[in-house]
């Protein structure tokens, strides 16, 4: 593995795309399940299965925390390959350059997720998620200090 040239940006890229794709479809995937609940609640002909599908508004807490699991895995396996691969220190300006890009798209996504959890349609669902909706709404600082960290793992290394 001589001489990559981004795999920092290649990293955080991974990070952000992972985060943000687990994170919407958790959420719409939820938001869905919570209305099919309401509606089989509802139902008087649907006696049995009422309880065992009612279990649903006990996981966005345990997918709250696996999604900080994820995030943190994913963020300490970029440092480990970042670490392993023996980059020449030239590509350290090219580095930073498609890191200000990258960290341009994280900060659209994680304006685009909160425009997206906060509207009408999702009142409050978004606060089921409170590590998730942290992560997401500051994306940017989270892509700033992944993309920081794992460039400092990639070009700070002793030769």
């Amino acid at each position: 593995m001589k001489h990559k040239k981004s795999n920092a940006v290649l990293d955080t890229v991974l990070v952000i795309i992972v985060l943000t794709v687990v994170g919407v479809v958790w959420f719409f995937s939820f938001w869905t399940g919570g209305i099919i609940n309401t509606d089989l609640q509802a139902d008087a002909e649907l006696s049995e299965g009422h309880t065992e599908f009612n279990k649903i508004t006990e996981l966005p807490s345990n997918f709250d925390n696996l999604f900080v699991f994820v995030f943190v895995v994913l963020w300490v396996g970029a440092l480990i390959a970042s670490y392993n691969v023996d980059t020449h220190p030239v590509f350290f300006i090219i580095t930073i350059l498609l890191l200000l890009a990258v960290f341009f798209v994280s900060m659209v996504l994680g304006n685009t997720y909160e425009e997206v959890t906060t509207d009408a349609d999702f009142t409050g669902h978004y606060l089921l998620y409170p590590k998730m909706n942290w992560i997401m709404t500051h994306l940017l600082l989270v892509a700033i200090i992944v993309g920081g960290s794992v460039t400092i793992a990639l070009f700070a290394k002793p030769k």
